[in-house]
């Protein structure tokens, strides 16, 4: 039976895994922990088209052209310059961008994210909470002020009335 206990509690904890466990692995296996990333989280590319802009470039008269009119086995007899007129280039650029998007922060923005929502739930709930009780704490206050008032007056009336028996006025 003592075995059995110990065979027991060996098994079930020799099958944990905690996070310095995992840490030093990876450390020693840096491929793996590179798989492990490139399988749970992939870079996503994605292709953005952009603009295409034509531009023109006209040159008038500037370019010279050699030709060669007659010509003997390696003796050029006759040549004629040309002045080309007009000379046009045509630039195609195309802007497209690329985007790599690393999932691994996304995922991990993406729990951020999540905390704070929970987060601001809880605060959201304890405003609630807190401005019932102000709104309580309010209407005693309001309820305090007007019996103050009203003790004021009773204290006022009863002193008038008192000096009025007492000097006999009216």
């Amino acid at each position: 039976m003592k075995y059995l206990l110990i065979i027991t509690l060996t098994i079930l904890f020799a099958g944990c895994a905690t996070q310095r466990k995992a840490e030093k692995f990876y450390k020693k296996h840096p491929v793996e922990l590179a798989k492990k990333c490139a399988t749970e989280f992939p870079v996503r590319d994605s292709l953005i088209k952009g603009d295409t802009i034509i531009n023109y470039d006209t040159l008038w008269g500037l370019e010279y052209r050699v030709d060669t009119l007659i010509s003997e086995p390696q003796i050029i007899t006759e040549t004629k310059t040309v002045t080309v007129p007009k000379l046009v280039t045509k630039y195609v650029t195309v802007r497209d961008t690329i985007v790599r998007e690393n999932t691994a922060k996304v995922a991990a923005l993406n729990y951020a994210n999540r905390e704070l929502s929970e987060l601001n739930a809880k605060t959201s709930q304890k405003l609630v909470q807190v401005s019932a009780e102000r709104d309580t704490f309010k209407h005693e206050r309001n309820k305090a002020r007007l019996i103050n008032w009203i003790l004021y007056v009773v204290i006022g009336l009863s002193i008038g009335y008192g000096i009025k028996r007492k000097f006999k006025l009216f």
